[in-house]
C-alpha cells in the first residue's frame, strides 16, 4: 500500500512540474515580447500575444477540469478495481 502511495505522490509531483513548465513557457514569451516592444518604444505584436494568452487559458482550463474531476472521483468513493 505504501508503494502505491509513493507512486501516486511521484506522479503528482511530475504532473505539477510539467504543468508549471507548460505555464512558464508562454508567460516567458509574453514577457519577452512586451519588454522588447517597450524598449523599442513600439506596440507589442498583438497576434502573437493573443496566441500565447489563448494557450495559457487552455492550460488553466484543463488544470481546473482535472482538479474538479479528481475531486468528484474522491467524493464518490470510487476506487480503481484491482487487477
Amino acid at each position: 500500500m505504501l508503494d502505491r502511495l509513493d507512486a501516486g505522490r511521484a506522479r503528482q509531483r511530475a504532473f505539477v512540474a510539467d504543468a508549471a513548465h507548460e505555464l512558464r513557457s508562454p508567460i516567458a514569451s509574453l514577457r519577452t515580447q512586451l519588454e522588447v516592444a517597450d524598449r523599442l518604444d513600439e506596440p507589442a505584436p498583438a497576434a502573437d500575444l493573443l496566441t500565447d494568452v489563448a494557450r495559457l487559458a487552455r492550460l488553466v482550463d484543463d488544470l481546473l477540469l482535472l482538479a474538479r474531476a479528481t475531486r468528484a472521483i474522491r467524493r464518490s468513493g470510487w476506487t480503481k478495481p484491482s487487477t
